[in-house]
């Protein structure tokens, strides 16, 4: 985010508003479908290049009439099915192009929280930018604050690379551990740039940890779920605002010494069993391992090699779903600071906005232009809407609690897509528009 940017979701709600003024639902007849024809390629690839060009405007701070007139230019997208859009958005960042550095490099234009914010970048020798490669954020240990990502890279990072990755190692924030909102912000902020320097597969992005490292790498998939592929994290503890059905769509390989004095696998422990315990309709087989080994680190706190082989084996099979049929979308609390409710309420195609503790909404595609959802708490909730798997020339019908609170045609607005993008830093989120519904 910039250091202009408001609330994640102040422009999705303030759409969602306007949206939610149309007529709706409760026996009102639906609109008659639309005849909009799908964009040709030669028309997504112009969209993207325009796409692009908001950003950069954007990221240099460009004045408000330049980016205008892009957003005007944009909007004859309108008018078109975006049914494969995603797929030219997931293409090499096409913008002016960036020195590939190999070393320590600071974030340009940091978002507030983030100056001199640092990371180590590094591509695999057999880089190409026409094959697109999957990137791994390896997390360094240490405490709050301080901590080495040249360690991150040997320990977990390189082999990761010996298989094709990009590698990103950032340096904690100052003040902070990786399991903390500042540091959420700080990795999607570097996803964001070395897509724009390399051809990143945005749909293989995974997260790999150790000790501290292994704390953020719990936490980065549970804040961020539809950006992260699959994590490694290893020594680490959950991160303390874990709601464990969350998961659903989370990739997790978790390793601890059995032996460990320095974290104790306690808590990762008391995690496999509350995974272990929930309903299997409620978690994908599979999808979470946990494993204790024997280290001949005398504080059981090490991690041999092949054992990262096995990690990265595992991880490097998973690739993010844009879509999944069912999310479960939880509002979690932070155990070590009380009550406190964390910022982050988001899984895939459903968010809570406004919540209140504990909410959670259970989302089901049920056909070809419907959901259901199963909301319980406070709170609203924001439905995004894709003609990748949905046909936005028809009408969308949302069920929340056995109600019919959605049943109209939902406007496609290059304008919405550009700015969520550029929101959330993830170009794989191809969302043509958001509809806020009440969940009181």
């Amino acid at each position: 985010m910039n250091s202009k940017s408001t609330h994640p979701f102040a422009f999705i709600l303030a759409v969602g508003f306007a949206l939610s003024s149309m007529s709706v639902c409760f026996g009102q007849a639906a609109p008659k479908p639309l005849t909009q024809k799908p964009l040709t390629q030669q028309q997504m690839k112009a969209f993207y290049k325009k796409a692009c060009q908001y950003w950069h405007l954007k990221k240099i701070g460009a004045s408000q009439a330049k980016i205008d007139k892009v957003l005007a230019e944009v909007k004859e997208y309108d008018d078109y099915s975006w049914k494969g859009l995603r797929d030219a958005f997931l293409k090499p960042f096409a913008g002016p192009k960036k020195s590939k550095k190999t070393k320590k490099t600071e974030l340009r234009n940091p978002p507030i929280g983030l100056e001199k914010c640092w990371y180590i970048i590094q591509a695999p020798g057999s880089h190409s930018r026409r094959k697109p490669s999957p990137l791994c954020i390896a997390l360094h240990g240490g405490s709050r604050g301080v901590g080495n990502p040249g360690q991150a890279i040997s320990l977990m990072g390189n082999p990761f690379k010996s298989k094709g990755c990009i590698l990103a190692a950032p340096k904690v924030p100052p003040n902070a551990v990786f399991a903390e909102p500042i540091s959420a912000k700080f990795v999607k902020e570097i996803i964001w740039e070395v897509s724009m320097d390399y051809n990143v597969d945005l749909d293989r992005i995974y997260c790999a940890g150790h000790s501290l490292g292994g704390v953020g790498a719990w936490y980065m998939p549970l804040v961020m779920p539809d950006l992260i592929a699959g994590t490694a994290t290893a020594a680490g503890n959950p991160a303390a605002v874990v709601d464990y059905e969350f998961l659903l769509n989370t990739p997790i390989y978790a390793v601890h010494g059995s032996t460990d004095i320095q974290v104790s696998p306690d808590a990762n422990r008391a995690a496999a069993a509350a995974i272990k315990a929930i309903p299997d309709e409620n978690k994908i087989k599979d999808n979470y391992v946990y494993r204790e080994i024997t280290t001949k680190d005398g504080r059981g706190h090490g991690l041999p090699a092949p054992v990262v082989m096995d990690m990265r084996d595992w991880v490097m099979k998973k690739k993010r779903e844009f879509a999944p049929k069912r999310v479960i979308c939880v509002c979690p609390h932070i155990r070590n600071k009380g009550e406190e409710i964390h910022p982050y309420a988001q899984s895939f195609w459903l968010a809570i906005k406004s919540h209140g503790f504990r909410s959670k909404a259970d989302g089901k595609i049920i056909g070809p232009n419907e959901l259901k959802i199963t909301f319980s708490g406070s709170g609203q909730l924001i439905v995004f809407f894709s003609d990748d798997f949905m046909d936005l020339n028809k009408p969308v019908k949302v069920h929340m609690n056995g109600r019919l609170v959605l049943n109209r045609i939902v406007p496609r607005s290059a304008k919405f897509l550009l700015e969520h993008i550029e929101e959330t830093r993830d170009r794989g989120r191809v969302y043509a528009n958001s509809v806020v519904v009440s969940g009181n």
